[in-house]
């Protein structure tokens, strides 16, 4: 199919506004609105609960229904997908052919369209696990129809999908008896923006689903297949990303770089005191809550996070001994960094943590003297955690373009132990409590664990053993004791050096993915020192 080939008109200069289709899911200043739109003698169509509501202000309305001689049907699916609405929408004053066909049809021109859309975003963001067939009716067909029809044919039209831009088109059409072509290109350019994030968040919530129903199926995959997820093939072809709304941050990383957050983070999190995110708060925000989303069902715990990467991390009866255990980590690292919790803050370990300067404190709440407390110090962010994040795609901006990946889940490990004993109970659950954190930790990365503590990290570094020698040097640094510790690694062992070093400050287990052509040299020197391996099959590279 292609566009018309006929002769283009040129834009109307002020365009003068007689009648004008109203209809909206969003009602604020509609009222208003109305009054002063037929003040200013326009006449009104309208829709529904719209038109009932312009009706009730006293604002004198047609029911479009009355214009199309059709009635609205399939419980209000359609309302104005008619050729008398859209032909009057899309007509070019002064072109021929398109006057005869108005004339030929008995089609008067609408010159303004007031049109926003069903509240799908707001609607997911209250109810994120409604039935699908519920959250569908909130998808609206009619209202980006004639948005886009209008804003297509701006030249000639005018449309307003914002009710902020309400008093604005008022003053214009008051002052100077007409919609100037300057304004109406702004408001074209506003309603493509608002039916095109409209569409992203669709997409991006069929696309969430969809990726849902892959994870489930890909459970059924054979063991030795399982470690590949979906090929290539099945991945997105195009990716749609919903990027509103925009918080404009005060700056970026750095003071001199501008930044913006665009997205939601109202659902997810209530900054209840303090001063507002930013950029980095919110990279050590995503990073410590997708670490402590690994200890939803555990008893209590805290993560401590030092741009984005795990410095203390804790199990423990209670919140305040997690606390306790957590910030033994490494008692230095925590100066400025991000602290969060799994279960209420009480007051004891408010008046714990209130001794160290942090960014942010987030947990899922804070108990009346613990929020007393905290807030005494205005520079100190007060986090209430509401859920975690839940997007299933890591998206980053490269090369001109954009990389994106199915995050990395954490599945239940069957572990396979190379050596017949059995570990026992604690050393299986310190193994467990490792691997979930060496996920959080930039490769080459290495965690250590005692117990239900992190005792020492070694992240970034570009070589395996770097990264092992500096988080046995971090465990001693600050006398955690080594024996019987358990060592984790994000990938495998490309030599047995690792396993040598290991040994030598009393490591027992290790729990690593396996898969190096020297694999047996490493299980080797692992059995001469009496180590026992576990290995995943999956590795867990973090960039």
């Amino acid at each position: 199919m292609e566009p018309s080939s006929q002769p283009l008109q040129p834009p109307i200069d002020s365009l003068p506004i007689r009648r004008a289709l109203v209809s909206v899911s969003d009602k604020t200043g509609l009222e208003e609105f109305g009054k002063q739109l037929q003040a200013l003698g326009v006449e009104i169509l309208s829709t529904g609960g719209t038109a009932a509501t312009l009706r009730e202000s006293g604002a004198e309305v047609t029911d479009v229904s009355t214009i199309t001689e059709f009635p609205e049907i399939l419980g209000g699916r359609v309302k104005t997908l008619h050729p008398l609405v859209h032909g009057a929408i899309l007509h070019r004053t002064g072109h021929p052919d398109d006057d005869a066909d108005l004339a030929s049809h008995g089609i008067t021109p609408i010159d303004l369209v007031v049109v926003n859309l069903y509240p799908f975003q707001q609607t997911l963001a209250k109810h994120p696990n409604a039935d699908f067939q519920q959250l569908i009716e909130y998808i609206d067909i009619g209202g980006p129809t004639m948005i886009r029809a209008t804003a297509k044919n701006a030249a000639f039209k005018a449309v307003v999908c914002d009710p902020s831009d309400y008093q604005g088109i008022v003053d214009e059409l008051a002052s100077n008896g007409g919609i100037s072509w300057a304004t109406r290109q702004d408001l074209s350019s506003k309603a493509f923006q608002q039916t095109a994030q409209y569409d992203a968040a669709i997409s991006t919530w069929m696309m969430g689903r969809s990726m849902e129903g892959r994870d489930a199926e890909s459970s059924h995959i054979a063991p030795e297949q399982s470690t590949q997820g979906p090929s290539n093939a099945e991945f997105l072809s195009t990716l749609t990303i919903d990027t509103s709304p925009q918080h404009v941050l005060r700056y970026g990383e750095n003071p001199h770089q501008n930044a913006s957050f665009y997205g939601n983070l109202d659902h997810l999190v209530d900054v209840f005191h303090g001063k507002e995110l930013s950029f980095n708060n919110i990279l050590d925000l995503d990073a410590g809550l997708r670490l402590l989303s690994e200890f939803v069902e555990a008893q209590p715990t805290c993560a401590i996070l030092k741009h984005t990467v795990p410095c203390g991390v804790a199990s423990a009866s209670t919140v305040h001994e997690a606390w306790t255990k957590a910030y033994a980590s490494d008692p230095t690292s925590p100066f400025g960094g991000i602290l969060l919790f799994n279960w209420e803050i009480d007051a004891e370990t408010a008046s714990a943590l209130d001794e160290i300067f942090s960014e942010m404190v987030v947990a899922p709440d804070f108990s009346k003297e613990a929020e007393l407390l905290l807030t005494q110090k205005k520079n100190r962010r007060l986090v209430r955690l509401k859920k975690y994040p839940s997007d299933p795609l890591h998206i980053q901006s490269m090369l001109d373009g954009i990389l994106a990946q199915q995050r990395d889940a954490l599945d239940a490990q069957e572990f396979d132990f190379i050596q017949d004993e059995l570990l026992d109970h604690e050393t299986k659950q310190t193994a467990a409590f490792a691997w979930k954190i060496t996920r959080h930790v930039k490769s080459n990365g290495i965690v250590l664990c005692n117990g239900q503590q992190l005792i020492g990290t070694g992240t970034g570094q570009t070589s395996r053993v770097d990264a092992v020698r500096q988080a046995l040097e971090k465990a001693k640094q600050y006398g955690h004791n080594l024996q019987g510790a358990v060592l984790a690694s994000d990938a495998f062992f490309p030599f047995a050096d690792n396993v040598d070093l290991a040994a030598t400050h009393g490591i027992q287990t290790i729990i690593q993915p396996g898969g190096s052509v020297r694999d047996d040299e490493v299980l080797q020197a692992a059995i001469k020192h009496g180590i026992t391996m576990i290995l995943t099959g999956k590795r867990h590279f973090r960039h």
